[in-house]
Order: C-alpha cells, then sequence, then structure tokens
C-alpha cells in the first residue's frame, strides 16, 4: 500500500485489550458502537503512541461511522487486493491482480490464521484524524478478536 498510496500510505498496528465488565458485556454482544467505543480506542493513550503518524486530536467525534464488515474477515484479503489493483492517485500496482490477491490473502493469513469466526471487522471512510485526506482513499480497518481480546488497526490513505 504505501508503494501505490504515496501521498498518503499505509499504517497497521496490533493491541491487546484490557478487558472490564462493561466492555466485556457490550463487546459479548457484538455492541461496540453502542459505547463509543471506536472514539475511546482510537483516541486511547495507545494508539497515539503506537502510531504518532496519525496525529489523533484531543478529542474524537463519538459517531465515526463505523459499520461491520457482514463477510469479517473472510473477504477482507480481496478488499485490501482490490486497494493495491487500484492503486493510489498516482501510483498503481506494479504487479498482477493475482499478486495483489495473494498480498491481501498474505495479511489476513498472517493476522487470522485460521480462526476466521472469531474476528470482527469494522471499517469506516471517514477521516477522523489529520493523517486522512478526507478523500476517496480514505479507510480505517478495525479487527477485534474477542477470544485473545486483541484487536489489529489499519490506516489507509492517498491523496492527489
Amino acid at each position: 500500500m504505501r508503494r501505490t498510496h504515496v501521498n498518503g500510505g499505509a499504517l497497521v498496528a496490533g493491541f491487546r485489550v484490557v478487558d472490564d465488565d462493561v466492555t466485556g458485556w457490550f463487546a459479548a454482544r457484538n455492541r461496540f458502537s453502542e459505547f463509543g467505543f471506536f472514539s475511546h480506542f482510537l483516541g486511547s493513550a495507545a494508539v497515539r503512541e503506537a502510531l504518532p503518524e496519525l496525529q489523533i486530536p484531543e478529542s474524537l467525534e463519538d459517531d465515526l461511522r463505523f459499520e461491520e464488515s457482514w463477510s469479517g474477515t473472510l473477504s477482507l484479503g480481496g478488499e485490501l487486493a482490490a486497494m493495491l489493483v487500484h492503486g493510489g492517485a498516482y501510483e498503481a500496482f506494479p504487479g498482477s491482480p493475482m499478486e495483489a490477491k495473494r498480498l491481501g490473502d498474505a495479511f489476513v493469513e498472517a493476522i487470522v490464521g485460521e480462526r476466521h469466526d472469531r474476528f470482527h471487522v469494522y471499517r469506516s471512510h471517514r477521516r477522523w484524524c489529520s493523517w486522512f485526506f478526507d478523500i476517496a482513499w480514505d479507510s480505517t480497518s478495525i479487527l477485534i478478536d474477542r477470544e485473545h481480546a486483541e484487536i489489529v488497526l489499519l490506516c489507509i490513505t492517498d491523496t492527489d
């Protein structure tokens, strides 16, 4: 993604969640958006420290418009491959669509393994911090592994 999204880029980081009773209750029912989870997580000190490039503002809106992917991680490799094939504002993917698909699937495999049923994927195309350019290439994906209380954050952007 960094080769095709040259004016923006791609950032990825993994986190372990400290579970509490409230978070656990909402997570067990897959009701993350009902208690402001996404703005709380993205505005946390852990995300700020892991990805300082994002320049996250002190406060985030409660509704960052994250939507759950009904296909979860099963189609994520293909979605990432499509982003590669379509490229960024100025650079196209130098390989074939099948190479892009293999890269997308390898990314998902490295995170998920064979545990697709344990993950929930949420995505927003909204500019929630200044790193994004508020244009067609903005994408934030949050992969939540409830079984191991882990989260993977993937941010992609570019501009012309």
